[in-house]
């Protein structure tokens, strides 16, 4: 019983946890798109000379990612057990990230992003990662609990070749912040799939997931966020956007896997072992 109650006061800490990220994200997500209706040129995809005017946005995720880390630390102290997603997580995350390589590759063959040579390149290592990370989750959601393939390796390579995409994406200028913050998030998008890699393995890093979730969940929420509610009310639908539909599915990904848990197969041994000791004394 005690470590029914443990368990299910874990999944509500993180629960807590998850939805205050989710929802400072959101919050950050609506303020930057405030900030862009006012400033920001979708001519030059970029701010312009009113960087000045991002400062006190800058220091919000600042602040909202080092108290999201502080709180989960605090709140969570390390745990035997394991993550458990939902299947039908994986089904979803698995979905949005075959559309977004499906309509990366539609664009990119038909209409031509008239990108550098690697940008291109980048762009199709995005798609053939992001079509292997829809297998892998598909496989996932058919079984009873999370195992480690080679697939599963596909995760943080998405999270790489993303960040590259972005660094040589010819729509937007090298310093622009959206730019920025989305290369942020998924910086820390790598960080927690090699953490995740590890826990599935049985090599748990448990730091590494609270830290790298915090940040990922925050930056990444206020990112696409704004730029949805941006592209729906300005127009302006890029191919970044399209590689971009894969981390809405990440960012549920990461949510669920932060939130759910399960007793490790050997405590359930365990348990049974103890009850039937305590009968055998009885």
């Amino acid at each position: 019983m005690k470590s029914k109650e443990k368990l299910m006061k874990n999944k509500t800490m993180n629960l807590i946890y998850a939805v205050w990220a989710i929802l400072l994200g959101a919050g950050g997500g609506i303020w930057l798109y405030i900030l862009m209706g006012k400033y920001y040129n979708s001519a030059t995809n970029d701010f312009g000379a009113s960087y000045a005017a991002l400062t006190p946005f800058k220091l919000f995720l600042a602040l909202s990612v080092v108290l999201s880390a502080v709180i989960a630390v605090l709140i969570r102290k390390k745990t035997k057990n394991q993550i458990k997603t939902p299947n039908t997580v994986f089904f979803i995350a698995a979905v949005l990230f075959a559309v977004s390589g499906i309509a990366s590759a539609v664009m990119i063959l038909t209409k031509k992003p008239g990108a550098s040579g690697i940008f291109a390149a980048l762009t199709w290592l995005c798609i053939l990662t992001e079509l292997a990370v829809t297998v892998y989750f598909i496989i996932q959601s058919m079984r009873k609990g999370e195992k480690s393939d080679l697939l599963c390796l596909s995760l943080p390579l998405w999270s790489i070749f993303s960040v590259a995409s972005s660094y040589f994406n010819p729509d937007f200028t090298y310093t622009n912040f959206l730019r920025t913050v989305q290369s942020l998030a998924l910086a820390a998008m790598i960080l927690f799939f090699l953490a995740y890699i590890r826990e599935i393995l049985g090599k748990k890093f448990y730091m590494l997931k609270v830290l790298s979730s915090a940040a990922a969940l925050i930056l990444g929420t206020s990112y696409i966020s704004a730029r949805l509610i941006y592209v729906l009310t300005h127009g302006g639908f890029l191919l970044s956007d399209a590689l971009e539909i894969s981390l809405i599915g990440a960012l549920i990904f990461i949510a669920a896997s932060v939130i759910c848990e399960k007793k490790p197969d050997h405590d359930d041994a365990d348990s049974e072992a103890e009850v039937q000791n305590q009968t055998e004394e009885e």
